[in-house]
């Protein structure tokens, strides 16, 4: 599988994107909130894509992951209506709060 450093290198990556996610939402605030997902999953997944040609992660692994990833994330941005998903974005930050 993957080795430790690489698995250390993808975290230090991911952590960036994290920051620079935080960077984009504080600057994206006076966008609506339905664009700024599309925007986020967009941008999660590209740049899951650059972390992992980055660093080298062998093809048979990465499609595990891209599997993986597109299960998860995937899955809400491209089977479920945009109205559906707002109201489950909705109905999620309501109980959290």
């Amino acid at each position: 599988m993957v080795n430790k450093t690489m698995n250390n290198k993808l975290k230090t990556y991911l952590s960036l994107v994290r920051l620079t996610t935080k960077i984009l939402l504080t600057l994206l605030s006076f966008v609506p909130l339905y664009i700024k997902i599309k925007l986020l999953l967009t941008w999660f997944r590209i740049s899951f894509h650059i972390a992992l040609v980055r660093h080298h992660v062998p093809r048979e692994l990465r499609r595990k992951l891209y599997k993986e990833y597109n299960r998860e994330i995937g899955y809400l941005s491209s089977k479920l209506s945009l109205k559906k998903f707002m109201k489950l974005v909705r109905r999620n930050t309501t109980t959290l709060l």
